[in-house]
This record gives C-alpha cells, structure tokens and sequence, in this order.
C-alpha cells in the first residue's frame, strides 16, 4: 500500500519513525493519486497508544496543497528580479517543495 500513495517511501519510514520517537510530526509530503500523477499534502500525524502505553497506531491527516503551491510558484516567477525571488522563495530540505520565506516578505516593497 505503501508504494501506491507514496512517491518515495524512505520520506514515510522517517516520518514514522520521527512520530515514534516524539509522538507527532507535521509537514508536507508527496503522494500519488490513483492514477499515477504526483500531489502533495500537507500531514499532521499523532501517535495513539493503548492503555499500557505501548505505540497502538499512527493517526494521520492530510491536505491536499497541490494548488495552492502552485499558486505560490507563480507568485514567486512573476516577482521578476532574482534577489527577490531567492529572499522570498525557498524549498523544503525534505522534499523539494516550495515554501514562502515570509521574514523578507513582510517587509517587501518597503
């Protein structure tokens, strides 16, 4: 089941592994559809455990972002000018998914 949602599995064994060692995790991940095309979503995971405190399960929701990353890509392109676009644009370090530096960003056009 594994390799039909997720793009790369070794990025779920070490959020799974992460969940385990501190109870939680939240990022963005890349998943597949049932057709085969890629999108990415937003995970927020929880451990659950049972009355002994033994791990029972993971509990995890996901948001589908794929659009609004896109949108925030473009936004990114039209800025124009290289600098501003490195200052305000960045990648995750996980999985190369695009996020907004919003420091620089709330100073812009200032």
């Amino acid at each position: 089941m594994e390799q039909l949602l997720y793009s790369d599995t070794s990025s779920l064994d070490a959020v799974n592994a992460k969940v385990l060692r501190e109870g939680e995790w939240s990022g963005a991940l890349n998943h597949r559809r049932k057709d085969g095309t890629s999108l990415v979503v937003e995970a927020r995971c929880s451990l659950l455990r049972d009355d002994q405190d033994n791990p029972r399960s993971i509990l995890a929701v996901n948001t589908d972002i794929t659009h609004r990353l896109a949108v925030e890509q473009e936004l990114c392109w039209n800025l124009g000018d290289e600098a501003d676009q490195a200052a305000l644009c960045g990648f995750s370090s996980m999985n190369s998914i695009p996020s907004w530096n919003l420091a620089p960003a709330m100073s812009f056009g200032n």
